[in-house]
């Protein structure tokens, strides 16, 4: 899985964050216990993707207390392999109740 990459929350649109839902939502995950962790992903096809943004209010000074990942990739799905198809075996072209295929 590649790293996650932070940039300050301010940074991040509406636009950017459009047709994300909520997946998860975990607190104290800082040193102090006092941090949140929202995460965001969305289905396209077969793969999930992700944005996490994460709130530590007890931030050192020189970093904003509210950061934001950018896009990345949770899951892929692998997509079910389409049923074979029949072929008529009587050469109709065409399938029908007498048709064995």
């Amino acid at each position: 899985m590649a790293k996650k990459v932070f940039t300050d929350y301010y940074m991040a649109d509406e636009e950017r964050l459009k047709g994300y839902t909520v997946a998860n939502v975990a607190f104290g995950t800082n040193a102090a216990d006092s941090g949140m962790l929202i995460e965001l992903e969305r289905e396209v096809d077969n793969v999930v993707l992700g944005i996490d943004i994460f709130y530590d209010p007890d931030n050192e000074e020189l970093e904003e207390p509210c950061q934001i990942s950018q896009e990345y990739v949770k899951r892929i799905y692998q997509l079910p392999e389409e049923p074979e198809k029949k072929v008529c075996q009587c050469g109709n072209g065409k399938c029908h109740t007498e048709c064995k295929g």
